[in-house]
């Protein structure tokens, strides 16, 4: 998907969109970022950074940013065994609300929800006359 929109032109990205984080780009850091909330803070008690869409000029400022939390997340899954991924845990919300979930699910969680908020930000690369690549798994 990044190399897709590494190819539009950058007003595209940032152009304003009927979406809850107002433009392409703002969805594409707010699904890192909700990454990382879910793995590195939820899960382990990290900080939680924030992606403000300002501070990212083009899509290899973000490809950087991505390979990290993608990086992290990959390392976090790997060190879970068959017992540790489905051990219950308390994580606290961003709304400061408490949770009791697992590991697994909130994997789960996170692929599920980047998988959603690729097919908003394509559906509006499409309504700008962009044409999306396949992108499915398989």
């Amino acid at each position: 998907m990044l190399d897709f929109l590494e190819g539009l032109p950058v007003e595209d990205l940032r152009r304003p969109a009927d979406l809850p984080w107002r433009s392409i780009l703002g969805v594409l850091l707010h699904s890192l970022e909700a990454e990382d909330f879910w793995v590195q803070h939820a899960l382990q008690d990290l900080p939680w950074p924030r992606y403000e869409p300002n501070l990212f000029p083009n899509i290899p400022a973000v490809r950087r940013v991505a390979a990290s939390v993608n990086e992290s997340t990959r390392t976090y899954a790997q060190g879970l065994d068959a017992t540790r991924i489905v051990e219950p845990v308390e994580v606290t919300l961003s709304s400061g609300g408490k949770l009791t979930t697992t590991p697994g699910d909130v994997l789960v969680h996170v692929v599920t929800h980047t998988i959603y908020h690729r097919g908003q930000i394509m559906a509006v690369a499409a309504q700008m006359g962009h044409q999306p690549p396949d992108l499915d798994l398989i």
